[in-house]
């Protein structure tokens, strides 16, 4: 009996043991690293990619989460995104221009023959009405902001724009979209800004 009871005790004393391991791996995997850490072990590990030498892959997938999860990178990011707003404001305005100078603002109400009268050709009349995605230039941003993610993702689908085009729409997308829990309306007017 008394073998029998060394043996559990012995058994749960391991079974802590493993435990307390498992759980300093975890805490040391967990401690918050700078964002200054992660890109130095990130840019250590995309070196040795790109030498074709053996690398820790998940290690690299962690790490790009944790930066994409760090306060002063996501800090950094919106500043950058600042500056390029700001540095690219007249191309935008001047894309919205060009692209209003086509879309009326009845355009919600127009037909292919108002489009025709107007002085518009066939082929462009066609496009403007294929291509809802155009008609965001006729909207208010305070409109944009509430328009629901279906909406944005089928009816005003943005592929197949020319640059021109996705620059005036980025003009007139709102600063914060409502409603937007998932992330998904955001996630388009990233989509937008990556091709314009």
């Amino acid at each position: 009996n008394n073998n029998n009871n060394n043996n559990i005790t012995n058994d749960i004393t391991d079974n802590n043991n493993i435990t307390d391991n498992d759980n300093n791996k975890e805490e040391k995997e967990e401690k918050v690293m700078s964002m200054t850490e992660i890109s130095t072990e990130l840019q250590e590990l995309m070196n040795k990619a790109s030498n074709n030498e053996n690398y820790d892959s998940n290690r690299m997938d962690y790490l790009f989460k944790k930066l994409e999860e760090c306060d002063e990178y996501k800090l950094q990011k919106q500043k950058q995104m600042l500056k390029w707003k700001a540095d690219n404001k007249e191309y935008f305005n001047d894309c919205l221009n060009i692209t209003r100078s086509f879309v009326p603002p009845t355009i919600f109400k127009d037909t292919t023959t108002s489009l025709i009268s107007y002085g518009l050709s066939p082929e462009v009349a066609k496009r403007i009405l294929q291509k809802q995605c155009l008609w965001l230039v006729r909207l208010d941003s305070n409109a944009i902001a509430k328009l629901h993610e279906v909406d944005l993702y089928n009816r005003y689908q943005y592929s197949l724009l020319d640059i021109i085009e996705l620059a005036a729409i980025y003009a007139v997308l709102p600063e914060k979209f409502l409603l937007d829990p998932f992330e998904k309306k955001i996630t388009m007017e990233i989509a937008v800004r990556r091709v314009s």
